[in-house]
């Protein structure tokens, strides 16, 4: 869908016929021209917060300074919501390229007065120098959109200049996006499940439930490898909904079989809690094969939650969740800036203090005092700790003697399929009563310095 037009500008469709124009007239001279893409940085949040009245008027004040900016020489046009093209129909001369872009920037991120309301507005700039026979508009334009694509990654408020790695890193995730839509239609994404086990005797046994893509060639790959792809929403979507399906027939089986009665913990992204009917769909899912919400976990991590509006929508979606009996975990505690904050907003029973931390409180007093203090205060707030990436005796003796309620880690059982659960669990809490026995013959042994 084209965005409505700007008075001065050319939409998308003209802008790239003159162009083509330009460059066939110019075919044969050697000549150097120049196509810059500047796009609005956040935009999105600027038209929720000030209403689309307001941002419709500031794209139009925003045309005219891509107007001034581009002067007689450059042909002007809208080529997105809010992304302005400019053509410089001379050729450029042999200047310092990249500081002139600066300086076109720079006039273009100034504060807009839009009835009488002043916006700051940055941008950031993509560019691509045709330079060589046989260049036509659309892939120039499109490089130059990837170009700024880089430059809001990283960011925003910045220039990038094309580059054939863009090209090359889009070849690749097309690749792999054809792989994963296969795999999706062959099955090939599993679940492998990691067993959470109680320090202490009023806590139950649980285990988390973690996406495994059993890929036939370069076999089983954890979400490291693949989920940068699951950006995609529709694509988060199927995954989230199989991947549900998979935990609730394995828990129906284990009930069936007397095998496997803990808590099962499943991490939901934005997506999942996009759904709206979410939380009324999986309590019904859960009460078909005889359990109830009481049995699930729902994990969230912070970034989550740090979306503008859309995390005051998740937010009310975990209110629901709780509403229905499920206990909410919040993930890699300790790492955000905003963690505290979101102890008195969540409706949280579980906090998982990330492996960072962890990994630390043999060697690190602060890391050790940090674990302490997260502990103290989760225990003040009647929440459940559990301690992520426990790796060693030494570690799971100092978090069991701070109070940790339980724990989860490669010293206890790496990730395992749904068969072979409920010999991992039982090994880990041999483990722990060993770990017990331990500390019982050593009554001495003092407490984890601070």
């Amino acid at each position: 869908m084209q965005p409505e037009p700007i008075i001065g500008l050319l939409d998308r469709e003209g802008f790239l016929q003159r162009v083509d124009q330009l460059l066939e007239a110019a075919r044969g001279d050697r000549t150097r021209f120049i196509l810059v893409l500047a796009d609005l940085d956040r935009f999105r949040d600027t038209t929720k917060y000030y209403g689309p009245d307001l941002a419709e008027e500031l794209l139009k004040a925003m045309a005219l300074r891509v107007l001034v900016a581009g002067g007689a020489d450059a042909v002007t046009g809208r080529c997105g919501n809010d992304a302005f093209a400019l053509f410089y129909a001379s050729p450029i001369a042999e200047m310092p390229l990249r500081a002139e872009m600066e300086r076109l920037r720079n006039s273009l991120s100034r504060l807009v007065v839009v009835v009488d309301v002043g916006v700051d507005v940055s941008v950031s700039i993509g560019y691509v120098v045709a330079e060589k026979e046989g260049e036509y508009a659309e892939r120039l334009l499109r490089r130059a959109e990837l170009a700024a694509h880089a430059a809001k990654t990283a960011g925003g408020r910045r220039v990038v200049g094309f580059s054939a790695v863009f090209e090359e890193t889009i070849r690749i995730r097309q690749t792999l996006l054809a792989s994963v839509r296969r795999a999706m239609a062959t099955n090939e994404f599993t679940v492998h499940y990691q067993p959470l086990i109680p320090l202490t005797a009023d806590r139950e046994t649980g285990c988390e439930a973690l996406v495994r893509w059993n890929h036939p060639i370069r076999g089983l790959l954890t979400p490291a490898a693949f989920l940068d792809i699951f950006q995609d929403f529709s694509l988060m979507l199927e995954l989230g909904h199989r991947i549900r399906g998979i935990v609730l027939a394995d828990l129906a089986r284990w009930r069936r079989e007397g095998s496997y009665m803990g808590k099962v913990a499943i991490n939901l992204g934005p997506a999942d809690l996009a759904l709206g009917n979410l939380a009324v769909d999986l309590a019904r899912s859960l009460e078909a094969i005889g359990a109830s919400p009481r049995d699930m976990i729902v994990e969230v991590s912070e970034t989550l939650l740090l979306r503008g509006a859309e995390g005051g929508m998740m937010l009310h979606r975990l209110h629901e969740f709780a509403r229905r009996g499920f206990s909410i975990g919040f993930d890699d505690f300790g790492t955000g800036h905003a963690s505290l904050t979101h102890l008195r907003e969540l409706p949280l029973d579980i906090i998982k203090i990330d492996r960072s931390f962890i990994a630390g409180i043999e060697d690190n007093t602060r890391d050790a005092a940090l674990v302490s203090g997260m502990i103290d205060l989760a225990h003040r707030l009647g929440l459940t700790t559990i301690a992520e990436g426990v790796e060693t005796m030494e570690q799971a003796r100092l978090l069991r003697r701070v109070g940790c309620d339980v724990v989860q880690g490669f010293l206890l059982a790496r990730p395992v399929d749904a068969d072979s659960l409920p010999d991992a669990v039982r090994r880990a809490e041999e483990l722990v009563a060993a770990l017990e026995y331990d500390d019982q013959a050593q009554p001495g042994c003092p407490a984890a310095s601070p």
